[in-house]
This record gives C-alpha cells, sequence and structure tokens, in this order.
C-alpha cells in the first residue's frame, strides 16, 4: 500500500500563490483590485451637486453670441488624490456663421485642459494672519493647444472662487519666448478657497474613485459631443462627467449656456462601458433620462423650451485633425420623451489611438 504524505507547508504556499497569481488574487488582499468600484447612491448623488456648484463657478463661454465665434464645451469631473478636478475646455469643429457667411478657416477642434486643487490649510507670509485654504487654477500644458493670442482658438476660462477681487483666469496662450513682450498668457492662478470650503467642494464625497476611472473620464471629454437643435447661433455647453452606481455606469448631465448666459436646464444621460481584463474598452450603450416629475429630482434632465443631440466621435489631435468617425447617441426635445437607447462602440471610436492600450 502506497502512502501518500501530505505536501509541506511551503509547498502548499508555493502552489496557493502560483493559483492566486493565475486567478488575480493577491496573498494580502484577496481578490485583485478592481478596475471600478460599485458606489451608493448618496456618492453619485455628492459628485453631482459639487460639479453642479462648481460649474456655477467656472466660465468659458461668450456672454454675447456674435457671427465668427468658435463655441466652447467645458468639460469637468471629479479628481484624483492629486487634484480635486480634472476639467477641459474644447472649441466646437464649426463657427458661429450669419447668413451666407463661409468660415474663415478651418475649425479644428482646440482645447485648453486644467485642474483645480486646494490646500486644506496654507500659512501666509505675514504671521498674524489665520491660515486659510488655498485654492489653485492650473493649466495643463500637455494636453493644451497654446496659440498666439488675438485668433479665432483663443481659450480663456475664469473661475469665481468667492472671495473679493478677480477670479482666477488661466488661457491657452503660448508663453513668449525670453525677451519678447508679455502677451498676457495665464498658465496659473492661486487664491484662499475658504468659500469653496464652505461649500464642500474640497472636500472629497468618498475614496472609491480609482486610476482607471479618470482614464474613461478624459477619454469621454475627448469623444462625447453635443449640439442644440432650432437653433440659429450653437450655444456654449457645461457637461459634467462621473461615475454611476454600478462599477460601468458613467453619468452626464449636459447644460447648455445659451446667448448673455441664458440657462434652460440639463440634459442628463447614463452610460455603460464594457471592457476587457485589460481595461480595453469594447461596447456600450447610453440611456438619455427623461424629463424630471418634481424640482430638485436628479437622474433626469429638465431642458427648458429647446433641444438637444448628442454624438460621440473619434479623438483627433488638436488643431491639427477634424474627427471621422460619429455615433449617433441619442436626443432630448423639450415636451417629449428622449430617443431611445442607442448601443456604441468604443473600441471602434478608438481604434487608432493609443487610448485603448492594456496599461492596467
Amino acid at each position: 500500500m502506497t502512502t501518500i504524505k501530505p505536501a509541506s507547508p511551503r509547498l502548499t504556499v508555493a502552489v496557493l500563490a502560483i493559483a492566486m497569481g493565475l486567478w488575480g488574487l493577491s496573498p494580502s488582499t484577496g481578490w485583485c483590485q478592481q478596475l471600478t468600484r460599485p458606489l451608493t447612491a448618496e456618492d453619485v448623488a455628492c459628485n453631482e451637486r459639487q460639479l453642479e456648484k462648481l460649474l456655477g463657478r467656472l466660465s468659458a463661454g461668450k456672454e454675447i453670441f456674435l457671427p465668427r465665434q468658435l463655441p466652447t464645451s467645458l468639460f469637468l469631473s471629479p479628481g484624483n488624490a492629486a487634484a480635486h478636478y480634472y476639467g477641459l475646455v474644447s472649441t466646437y469643429q464649426g463657427f458661429r456663421l450669419g447668413p451666407g457667411e463661409i468660415p474663415p478657416t478651418n475649425p479644428y477642434e482646440h482645447y485648453l485642459a486644467f485642474n483645480i486643487t486646494g490646500a486644506t490649510r496654507s500659512l501666509f507670509l505675514n504671521p498674524a494672519r489665520r491660515p486659510l485654504p488655498q485654492v489653485t487654477l492650473t493649466r495643463e500644458r500637455n494636453e493644451s493647444n497654446l496659440v498666439e493670442p488675438g485668433g479665432y482658438f483663443d481659450i480663456e476660462l475664469s473661475f469665481d472662487t468667492g472671495v473679493r477681487g478677480e477670479p482666477l483666469r488661466i488661457n491657452n496662450f503660448a508663453e513668449p519666448r525670453q525677451g519678447e513682450v508679455y502677451n498676457g498668457f495665464l498658465a496659473t492662478g492661486t487664491t484662499p478657497g475658504r468659500r469653496l470650503s464652505q461649500d464642500g467642494l474640497l472636500a472629497a464625497c468618498h475614496a472609491k474613485l480609482t486610476a482607471f476611472d479618470h482614464h474613461v473620464f478624459t477619454i469621454l471629454h475627448r469623444i462625447v459631443r453635443t449640439g442644440a437643435m432650432d437653433e440659429f447661433l450653437s450655444p456654449d455647453f457645461e457637461i459634467v462627467v462621473f461615475r454611476g452606481e454600478d462599477p460601468h455606469t458613467y453619468r452626464i448631465d449636459f447644460y447648455p449656456v445659451y446667448d448673455e448666459f441664458e440657462s434652460r436646464g440639463r440634459v442628463s444621460a447614463e452610460v455603460t462601458i464594457s471592457w476587457d481584463e485589460s481595461g480595453r474598452l469594447g461596447s456600450g450603450e447610453i440611456r438619455i433620462f427623461p424629463a424630471c416629475t418634481v424640482e430638485g429630482q436628479r437622474a433626469c434632465s429638465n431642458l427648458r423650451n429647446a433641444g438637444m443631440v448628442v454624438f460621440l466621435v473619434n479623438p483627433v489631435f488638436g488643431g491639427r485633425e477634424s474627427y471621422s468617425i460619429i455615433q449617433r447617441a441619442g436626443f432630448y426635445l423639450y415636451g417629449e420623451d428622449p430617443s431611445e437607447p442607442r448601443p456604441l462602440d468604443f473600441a471602434a471610436l478608438l481604434a487608432n489611438s493609443a487610448w485603448n492600450e492594456p496599461v492596467w
């Protein structure tokens, strides 16, 4: 009779380690960390409230609409450990034009990427002054089109922090070379952020967002586009992108801003995205939420006396290329039901970019 000896403890640990490696397990954490995590309804609502409040303090559009202007879209998302918020201002691939006018130049999209950070307690030069929270608005140089000022593609972003004096401002003006005259470029600005702290804008809603979430946020900034229906001069748009409760869902709120900064409400949508184990985005679906039924309701749309369409485009080299792929994502028209959910193909949109590589 053959006796089978039990495996030694050392061998057992080695076999388990190999098995856990094959199955994506870690001896210290158990199951490997997922690319995204589920959120609670309050987590989602908190992010949405913060972003909506912050949008009220940011402005990148024009107060008066005139022909030969480029509309802008201002995107904003929650940040990570390095910044409280990340955003992008994109010009529209099309001019506001009067009757019979033709575009004065090729309207390639131009970008001004930025982040907003807050320090919870900063000391001042004068030791008699009490420490206060500080907030900094900074442009992301490597993600922005820097231009010579005075043209059609100037982008300026202002941030009203609630303190007396001028708001913080940045722009996409190129820095003059050494010895040249200052051209007005603004790359960063800092000011006390006491009012922002009081409004709860410098405190994270939760710590459940992952690096992959922020990757998806920035991709959506570059590929989600929208336009107005039945408007002679296209409005600007302010758009917030944040997570939904399910690990595969992302929420988008669109706020059109019309002439003289007129607001008519928002259109809200939910995007579901699939990905493989390496984080390559695949198929998806977008669902535009129907009209709200009560004041203050979320996960619904309350746009008034207007309509808008949503579409996705392939990523382009800002300032050099026009998008060539358009996926129709639906529409919302005041007084009518929104369009039915539409399928999306993120793999096709990102096929010719480096943004869908397996780096996770």
